[in-house]
């Protein structure tokens, strides 16, 4: 399904909930990751950021859309192994 598709059938399966609990809990769920989309959107103060951390941050969040840059979860694994030992 492609993000139009899925909206739909999400606000169709929302449109038949009952449960004002559950609705609730379903707000705050979109709210709470709304505002998580929105967090680097310049409201970055609450996080005492300078404005060079924000900068490498933001170059780091776009390196991650690399493949190359990637490692996969095997590789750290086991390379983190020995403290991940109990």
């Amino acid at each position: 399904m492609n993000t139009l598709e899925l909206k739909g059938s999400l606000l169709e399966k929302v449109s038949r909930i009952e449960d004002v609990d559950f609705l609730e809990h379903l707000n705050g769920l979109a709210k709470n990751h709304i505002e998580d989309e929105n967090h680097w959107d310049g409201r970055t103060a609450e996080y005492n950021l300078s404005p060079e951390q924000e900068a490498e941050l933001a170059v780091s969040v776009e390196e991650t859309y690399h493949e190359e840059n990637l490692i996969d979860h095997e590789t750290v694994m086991q390379k983190y192994a020995q403290w991940l030992r109990k």
